[in-house]
């Protein structure tokens, strides 16, 4: 935790915050809300960007190399693609090509960016579905089925995508990331909406992920995750899942 200032460092903070407030203009981690570094407007909402630019500052994240959104251009920039590189932010929309830095910060939204920060433990519990152990696939891939155990009304973190050795050509990279490109998932035959995490490169492979947490009522499930390769669909998956509780 912070220590307390001995610096009133502002003119309009007199608040339940104020001590907070002024800890955090000690450690370096706010400069106040104005050109003139008096004043902190302690009513007003925090914007992503500038959310970003406190979590820079108080965990001391180096500068990326990447930049990791198109939306970013702006004072933040650099502190948005520090805290995006260091896995706190993965945008504001299902592309995980937008940051959207003049939007004000949910409660939600914070909860998630000071887990990833501050590398708490997460209460969801992963699934995977086109690695997992108990995966068969008798046409060599194409079709494969899984049956798994879970308990009911708990949360569970399914994350699939697909990858590629790095595109040599911008048009190989247009057919990676377009939309004919996908994961899709669907329970009990309802599609679900996929979060879409940052295009990623781990070594000379290019690797596109989706996510969702989704939990099971008690009995019998039927998951169906589809892979498809510019329009064509490489692997189906369909997960037998049998809620206990």
């Amino acid at each position: 935790s912070l220590p307390t200032s001995a610096t009133d460092w502002f003119t309009d903070d007199q608040s339940i915050f104020e001590e907070d407030i002024n800890a955090i203009a000690e450690a370096g981690i706010t400069r106040g809300c104005d050109t003139t570094g008096t004043r902190y407007c302690p009513d007003q909402s925090v914007t992503r960007g500038e959310m970003a630019a406190f979590l820079r500052r108080a965990l001391s994240l180096p500068t990326s190399a990447t930049d990791w959104f198109t939306d970013d251009q702006s004072i933040f920039e650099e502190d948005i693609n520090a805290i995006a590189e260091a896995g706190i932010t993965r945008g504001c929309d299902t592309t995980g090509t937008r940051y959207c830095p003049d939007q004000s910060v949910t409660r939600g939204e914070m909860a998630a960016f000071l887990r990833r920060s501050l590398g708490l433990p997460s209460s969801i519990i992963p699934i995977p579905i086109g690695d997992h152990p108990a995966l068969v696939c008798p046409r060599a891939g194409e079709t494969c089925t899984l049956t798994v155990e879970v308990d009911a009304g708990r949360s569970y973190m399914i994350k699939e995508g697909v990858f590629q050795v790095l595109p040599g050509s911008a048009a190989e990279m247009v057919q990676f990331t377009s939309p004919r490109t996908s994961f899709t998932l669907a329970v009990d035959g309802s599609g679900l909406e996929l979060a879409a995490l940052p295009l990623s490169e781990e070594g000379d492979i290019a690797f596109r992920r989706w996510e969702k947490s989704v939990s099971f009522t008690a009995g019998t499930h039927t998951l169906v995750g589809v892979w498809r390769w510019d329009g064509v669909q490489i692997q189906t998956t369909t997960v037998t899942v049998r809620a206990a509780g």
